[in-house]
């Protein structure tokens, strides 16, 4: 399914207040150029590989499931969303993963 990369989007910058993923879209607090620039836009696909092995419903599922545990467990917004184990793995592939065609 081809991506769609939303720059700039309203819904990421005002309701989320950073870049979020909704499979097939990424929607970008801030421009593309940028977005490569810093790596962003290679944590986000991290998530596009993530979900297509995974499938929608599993990869939503327990990444919401492991916000709220870590949520519980660690009482901070932040914090929470840092320890889900698919945004580690994100941070830690956005400097080894190279763009797909089409998008570098």
């Amino acid at each position: 399914m081809k991506i769609r990369v939303i720059e700039n989007s309203w819904f990421a910058q005002k309701i989320i207040g950073k870049s979020i993923t909704l499979y097939p879209f990424i929607f970008l607090h801030i421009d593309l150029e940028t977005a490569k620039e810093t790596k962003l836009l290679n944590h986000e696909f991290v998530h596009i590989d993530q979900i297509e092995q995974l499938g929608i419903f599993r990869f939503y599922l327990f990444y919401v499931a492991e916000f709220l545990y870590h949520l519980y467990r660690l009482r901070s917004w932040e914090r929470a969303y840092l320890s889900i184990s698919y945004e580690k793995e994100a941070y830690y592939l956005m400097h080894k993963k190279k763009l797909p065609p089409g998008y570098e």
